[in-house]
């Protein structure tokens, strides 16, 4: 999920690691913004405790080069819609996922290195599918993504002041009446 706001990117460090291992012309000076953007680390470990981070970039360049990429949803462009439209158009996206693979199964080994770029489509369309999906979770408050609106801090430093602000509550001494 790719959000513009504030004149920056927040983009998903799981759509973050799907491009870098997927996309073959990333431009240098990209790849340099989300290395420093990764804390200046070249290894991307992505798991359960942080693909759903955000990572910022800045450069008119990096943000761009993501507005062309069409499969990392875009927020601005589907936030307006309600659920119902949105599992609509996950319907629709997942039977023309269901039909390109069905295609490229039927292809002999010859066939499928022929067309891998049927192959890419695929995998492109699985990772916007993930996208919308996330989207829906959010809509309906069923999602542990925390959306960097209004420059949030980030999700486990979120849960911690409420942890605190909780166990601050609790240690309040009781007022009998």
């Amino acid at each position: 999920m790719k959000i513009y706001m504030n004149n920056k990117l927040y983009i998903s460090k799981k759509d973050i690691f799907y491009l870098v291992t997927h996309e073959t012309n990333i431009p240098k000076n990209i790849e340099n913004e989300i290395i420093i953007a990764n804390n200046n680390n070249t290894s991307f470990i992505i798991d359960e405790n942080n693909k759903d981070d955000f990572m910022v970039l800045t450069s008119d360049e990096a943000k761009d080069y993501f507005r062309k990429i069409d499969y990392i949803l875009n927020l601005g462009s589907y936030k307006n819609y309600d659920t119902e439209y949105l599992y609509q158009l996950l319907v629709v996206a997942s039977k023309h996922r269901i039909a390109l693979l069905d295609t490229f199964c039927k292809y002999d080994e010859q066939q499928k290195v022929a067309n891998m770029g049927i192959r890419k489509k695929i995998d492109d369309l699985n990772q916007f599918l993930i996208g919308l999906n996330d989207l829906i979770e959010i809509k309906e408050n069923k999602s542990r993504i925390i959306l960097p609106i209004k420059e949030r801090k980030n999700y486990y430093q979120e849960k911690e002041e409420k942890a605190k602000e909780f166990l601050i509550k609790m240690m309040q001494p009781v007022k009998y009446y």
